[in-house]
C-alpha cells in the first residue's frame, strides 16, 4: 500500500530519551527525598506513559473509521531530542490527530483552569498537556515550552494562535520566532486538511466521514513535512521566517488535500492570500 494511503500506524516508541517527568524525579532524587517519594513519581510516570501508550491503538483506529484518516511523511519525524511541531490550526480534532500520526509522545500546553478536578488533571497529563497560567501573558507559555524542549521533549504549538473560523491558514503569530530562537531545535511543519469540514469552531458535534462510506468532505488528511534545522530559521529577519513557515505550512495543507478522501472536482481555499485580488 503506497505510504500516502496508509492509515493505520504503530504506537509511538516507548524507548525514547528519558524527558522532562523522569528528569524531574531523577532530580529529585539528588535532592534528598526519601526513596519512597522517588519510586512513587517513577511510577507515576510510568503510569502516564502506559496510558497514552494504551490509548494510542483506539484513538488510531477510531480516527481512521471515524474520519477516514490518511497521512503521508511519517519518516521525516526524529525519533529523538527536542522538537518543535508547528501544525495549521482547523479544529479541536487536531491534538488527538497528531498524536495518532507522529510517532512520539507529544506535549502541549493547554488552560491551567483544566487541571482543576485532580483525577481529570491526572488524566489530560497522562495525554500530553502542560498546564498554562494565561494570566501571565505569553511569557510563562514561552519559558514552559522551552524547558520542554530543551528536555529532549517534542512540543506542539499553533502558530495561528487559535482554531481557524472559516477553514483559511491565517498569518502566524510572531512569538513562534522567539521559541525557535531561544530552543534551538528542529521545526516539524505539518499540515491538515479537512479537520475543519469535520469540525468547524462554530459547531457543537463533529460531522463523520466513515471509512465504508467512500469519499466525504469530512474526510482528513495529514501531510508532515521535512524539519527544519533551527540554524537555518535563526538569521532570518522575523518577517522571513513567518513567511517561510507560512508558506511551508500552506504546502502540506495542499498535500493534505490531495491525499484526503474527499469528493474531487472541488477547489479549496488554503491560504489569505489566495484571497487577494491579483490571485482570482
Amino acid at each position: 500500500m503506497n505510504a500516502s494511503r496508509r492509515r493505520m500506524v504503530p504506537p509511538p516508541n516507548s524507548s525514547r530519551p528519558v524527558g522532562e517527568e523522569m528528569a524531574t524525579a531523577l532530580t529529585s532524587r539528588q535532592s534528598g527525598p526519601p526513596d519512597a517519594e522517588v519510586r512513587r513519581r517513577f511510577l507515576q510516570v510510568d503510569a502516564k506513559r502506559l496510558l497514552y501508550q494504551t490509548l494510542y491503538s483506539p484513538t488510531a483506529l477510531l480516527a481512521t473509521m471515524l474520519f477516514s484518516l490518511r497521512f503521508t511523511g511519517r519518516r521525516h519525524v526524529p525519533r529523538q531530542g527536542g522538537l518543535l511541531v508547528i501544525a495549521n490550526h482547523q479544529s479541536a480534532l487536531d491534538p488527538p490527530l497528531l498524536g495518532v500520526v507522529i510517532p512520539r509522545r507529544l506535549r502541549y500546553l493547554a488552560r491551567k483552569t483544566l487541571f482543576k478536578p485532580r483525577p481529570f488533571a491526572w488524566f489530560i497529563e497522562a495525554l500530553g498537556a502542560v498546564p498554562l497560567n494565561q494570566e501571565s501573558g505569553g511569557t510563562e507559555g514561552l519559558k514552559t515550552a522551552i524547558r520542554l524542549l530543551r528536555a529532549g521533549e517534542a512540543v506542539v504549538i499553533f502558530p495561528e494562535g487559535a482554531r481557524t473560523p472559516d477553514g483559511i491558514l491565517h498569518p502566524l503569530k510572531p512569538g513562534v520566532v522567539a521559541l525557535i530562537r531561544r530552543a534551538m531545535v528542529p521545526v516539524l511543519p505539518v499540515g491538515i486538511a479537512g479537520a475543519f469540514e469535520a469540525w468547524p469552531i462554530h459547531k457543537y458535534v463533529p460531522r463523520l466521514a466513515p471509512l465504508f462510506l467512500g469519499p466525504d468532505e469530512a474526510a482528513i488528511g495529514i501531510a508532515i513535512g521535512r524539519p527544519i534545522a533551527a540554524e537555518t530559521l535563526k538569521p532570518l529577519p522575523p518577517e522571513a521566517m513567518l513567511s517561510l513557515l507560512h508558506q511551508r505550512l500552506v504546502e502540506l495543507r495542499d498535500e493534505a488535500e490531495r491525499i484526503r478522501n474527499r469528493p474531487r472536482g472541488r477547489s479549496v481555499t488554503t491560504s489569505v492570500d489566495d484571497d487577494r485580488p491579483g490571485n482570482k
